[in-house]
């Protein structure tokens, strides 16, 4: 009896270690940024909804303008540039989490945002996220531009590399 016990305690703590290192080796950040994603990538102007909130007891409000993207990915993993006027900082590009043909981007920018993206928009700072998909046949991302956080859409683009 004892020593069932202590074979059953065994598998258990085998299995929990076993599944510990799987899931650390998931979450590491060893992948490299693909030469095709690394340069120079500019949008034409489009839409770009951007929601606000004057206090916190408001309803989300909305307002919209036209606006470009003009970023630089690094292999380092880094972003930079701008979109619209505001420009880009902290930006790092992530690979994204999900099972390969499941997910419809492959990879996301997280940024953080200083300045107003065209002269409507309210907001001075903001926390946004590109969903980038994969290159396309004429070697054009679509990027589609969500709200940090809350990832409420904010437009479509399609970026074309600048410096093939």
């Amino acid at each position: 009896m004892k020593k069932q016990f202590c074979n059953s305690v065994l598998l258990n703590v085998l299995i929990f270690t076993s599944l510990a290192f799987f899931l650390l080796s998931c979450s590491t950040n060893k992948w490299m940024v693909p030469s095709e994603y690394i340069g120079h990538w500019e949008s034409d102007k489009n839409i770009i909804t951007v929601p606000y909130k004057l206090n916190a007891q408001q309803h989300s409000q909305f307002i919209s303008d036209s606006a470009n993207i003009n970023i630089n990915i690094s292999d380092d993993k880094t972003v930079s540039g701008f979109i619209g006027r505001s420009a880009i900082n902290s930006g790092k590009i992530l690979k994204s989490w999900s099972f390969p043909g499941l997910r419809k981007t492959e990879y996301h920018i997280e940024c953080y945002l200083t300045g107003k993206i065209f002269g409507k928009d309210p907001l001075e700072a903001k926390e946004v996220d590109i969903w980038l998909t994969l290159l396309n046949e004429n070697g054009k991302i679509k990027a589609d531009l969500r709200s940090g956080g809350s990832k409420i859409p904010m437009g479509l683009m399609l970026l074309e590399k600048m410096n093939k």
